[in-house]
């Protein structure tokens, strides 16, 4: 059983579901889509959006194609968005709570993106959780104790006082998943040096394969348990203490 914390550091959750590109979203407005998901999503966006092209599923590496449609749908709060495409259909939730509740909202998107735009396969399956810590006190270049300690060694440098940016990129790939894990200490205020005690933790899984619809609720939840493995992995005791006392 995954643990379970009293609170956690996300601030955006993000699931993306790329497919063959549908030409009635080029062409039309997705009227019935919207009343579907309206009592949900009751907020609605147009918005002009950039098509991109993101060889070998990195999305360092995209190259810009040409402006599309997209349509945001949001909250009554505005916390959660799902985004439509021609290609895409994208969940972000900046009130991430736990994945049950999450996957909810995904779904019923999706099922009515099946039920009527009927996409033949999802080519790129991805989830992405973006963590950031902040500590009230102490050397923003401490961070013993509450990260592996492979991630934090670095900051040992001798100029870490004069540090303006940290920002590492680490890639792997686990039996089911590709995985971009960035970190570094955060500094919201470049170009100044870092003054604050804040560490950013990005972790995303994703899967690019051709996979029929029914399942793609199981190897999203796969996904998920990746990126909780691999966020096991990077924190330590302290950051775990921290979310366990809520």
């Amino acid at each position: 059983m995954p643990v379970v914390y009293g609170r956690n550091f996300l601030i955006n959750v993000i699931c993306r579901a790329d497919f063959p590109v549908i030409l009635r979203l080029g062409q039309e407005r997705p009227v019935e889509f919207q009343e579907s998901i309206s009592g949900e999503f009751p907020k609605t966006l147009e918005a002009v959006g950039v098509e991109a092209e993101i060889p070998s599923g990195d999305p360092q590496g995209a190259r810009i194609k040409k402006p599309v449609l997209r349509w945001e749908f949001h909250t009554r709060d505005m916390k959660k968005k799902a985004t439509l495409e021609r290609s895409s259909l994208i969940l972000e939730d900046r009130n991430y709570e736990h994945f049950d509740a999450f996957e909810e909202y995904f779904n019923l998107c999706f099922t009515k993106l099946k039920e009527i735009y009927h996409p033949p396969v999802v080519t790129r399956l991805g989830l992405r959780y973006q963590n950031l810590l902040k500590v009230a006190n102490g050397s923003p270049f401490d961070w013993n104790g509450f990260l592996h300690q492979a991630l934090i060694a670095h900051l040992g440098f001798e100029y870490s006082e004069e540090r303006i940016q940290d920002n590492h990129t680490v890639r792997f790939d686990t039996e089911r998943s590709h995985v971009i894990l960035k970190y570094g200490v955060h500094n919201s205020e470049v170009p100044a040096p870092i003054r604050n005690r804040e560490f950013k933790l990005d972790i995303d899984c994703y899967i690019r394969d051709d996979l029929d619809l029914p399942n793609v609720r199981e190897r999203l939840r796969e996904l998920n348990e990746d990126a909780v493995d691999v966020f096991e992995t990077c924190i330590g005791k302290s950051w775990r203490q921290i979310m366990q006392e809520g």
